[in-house]
């Protein structure tokens, strides 16, 4: 199966997760997950670092493997220094 879609763009907010000072990236793997699913591309899987500071601008990846096995990357830029991200599939 083809994705059916060439770009994914979504902002949503991450909680800072307790006094760790990293995002809550399991809460962005499953926002990816559903913002996929809604564009007709479900993913059985998404993976992102669990160890991601908060720092505005800063970006970084995380891979998702598709229902027929395929992987691709989601580029996450940080919009502030409060969890606010942006994700994007990249092609």
């Amino acid at each position: 199966m083809r994705f059916a879609i060439g770009l994914v763009v979504v902002i949503a907010l991450l909680a800072l997760a307790g006094c760790t000072e990293t995002l809550n990236t399991d809460k962005l793997e499953s926002d990816i997950e559903k913002a996929l699913t809604k564009a007709g591309t479900p993913a059985e899987s998404v993976d992102c670092p669990s160890d991601v500071e908060p720092d505005k601008g800063s970006r970084f990846e995380c891979t998702v493997e598709t229902k027929n096995g395929k992987q691709r990357k989601v580029v996450v830029t940080q919009l502030d220094n409060e969890g606010h991200v942006r994700f994007r599939l990249s092609r």
